[in-house]
């Protein structure tokens, strides 16, 4: 019997991982990946805001990779730590890798001037269309919102804020319009010698002026919006029969006034555009 040299060594330690990236950035995700040095199949990771203490992050265990990473916020800086899990060992944790999502892109959100609106009328807000949500301050969840008195009580300025939840990036938008509701005086659309009325109503902004009875003065027809902006007029209409008016103000939504003016009166009707 004859024995050769024999060597005893240290069994070699669960290398650890190099090369950490992270590719493919949306606004609330990102993929991590890194070169495996070993065998190792399972990998622990830990993630937060940069600059966080490892130990103090979200850990996780990874069983394949790249690994998506989900749950981020838009436009913020990260960074992640691996481990290599050998089984029997663990590698070192190798890291930070810095990465950062991109931010939020603006939309179409923009509820106008503030503005001041007759108690008896309505005012149509909107928050622009998409795969949003909605919520208002005053509980609405819909993209549109009709405003009156009965939904706040009475008169007065009311602060209306809608926030806009972009459920595929995570983006969240807000905006804001003071309302204010006043009594106001010479719109009594029952009480009038002048015959007229508006079709479609509510329309896409495209109306139909139709005047039933003979004018024997001189008529104006004016069309204004909530802030008094007059937005369409025409004049020298004199000793009338019957108006039939085509009316197009545009691609604009909300509450407007049409003004037949006399030289004897003024007679103001509402008309919504949707």
């Amino acid at each position: 019997m004859s024995l050769d040299d024999i060597e005893f060594k240290e069994a070699a330690a669960c290398p650890a991982p190099t090369f950490l990236t992270a590719t493919n950035f949306t606004t609330t995700t990102a993929d991590l990946d890194w070169t495996e040095n070993g065998t190792a199949t399972t990998w622990n990771i830990e993630w937060d805001v940069t600059g966080f203490t490892l130990g103090t992050g979200n850990p996780q265990v990874v069983l394949a990779k790249p690994y998506l990473l989900q749950g981020l916020m838009p436009g913020t800086s990260y960074d992640y730590y691996v481990q290599a899990d050998c089984g029997q060992d663990s590698s070192a944790w190798v890291g930070p890798f810095t990465f950062a999502t991109p931010p939020c892109m603006p939309i179409a959100l923009n509820l106008g001037a503030d503005t001041t609106v007759c108690s008896t009328d309505t005012l149509t807000l909107d928050a622009g269309a998409g795969s949003y949500i909605y919520n208002w301050s005053f509980g609405a969840t819909t993209q549109i919102v009709n405003l009156d008195t009965s939904i706040f009580g009475g008169n007065g300025t009311y602060t209306i804020i809608v926030v806009v939840t972009d459920f595929n990036t995570g983006c969240v938008y807000q905006d804001d319009i003071n309302v204010t509701f006043s009594t106001c005086v010479g719109l009594d659309e029952n009480a009038s010698l002048v015959d007229f009325n508006i079709y479609p109503n509510p329309n896409k902004g495209q109306f139909t002026i139709k005047l039933n009875n003979k004018i024997t003065t001189e008529l104006r027809i004016s069309v204004t919006n909530v802030q008094g902006q007059e937005v369409f007029v025409k004049n020298n209409f004199d000793n009338v029969n019957v108006i039939n008016e085509q009316i197009n103000i545009g691609d604009v939504k909300g509450i407007y006034f049409v003004n037949i003016i006399t030289n004897k009166e003024v007679v103001t009707k509402k008309v919504i555009v949707q």
